[in-house]
């Protein structure tokens, strides 16, 4: 397989991964070591074994793409409720929250914006039918 369909098929993965945990009850992983960050490091591990990516790689990226610094354990960890519009990276404390900022970045005219642990490109979600 061709490093391009590799990495397509890991993103897929990956996606598919976030999206049934996104739909965990609210509250759930923050109750969990980490608060929210848990949801990337499940969904990110999901995506390695299910798409053959070498362990820890997408967690490695997904920490440089919306990491923020764990104050209690001062790591860098994966946040999934990040949004990158115009080149400046917002944390919210929900999944709410980040959806009712899209919509408003979305409702200013700003159609391109980096979502989530990986920090994938909304434009780019169509493009693979998510």
């Amino acid at each position: 397989m061709s490093f391009h369909l590799a990495l397509r098929a890991a993103l897929v993965g990956l996606l598919s991964a976030l999206l049934m945990i996104a739909n965990v009850r609210p509250g759930a992983a923050q109750t969990a070591t980490g608060g929210a960050s848990i949801l990337c490091h499940m969904a990110t591990a999901a995506a390695e074994r299910s798409n053959g990516v070498p362990d820890q790689l997408l967690d490695a990226i997904s920490r440089v793409e919306s990491g923020r610094l764990d104050s209690a354990t001062a790591t860098m960890r994966a946040w999934p409720w990040t949004i990158n519009a115009q080149g400046i990276g917002h944390f919210y404390a929900s999944k709410a929250e980040a959806i009712a900022a899209a919509q408003q970045f979305r409702a200013q005219g700003i159609q391109s914006m980096d979502v989530g642990c990986m920090q994938v490109n909304l434009m780019y979600l169509s493009l693979i039918h998510i």
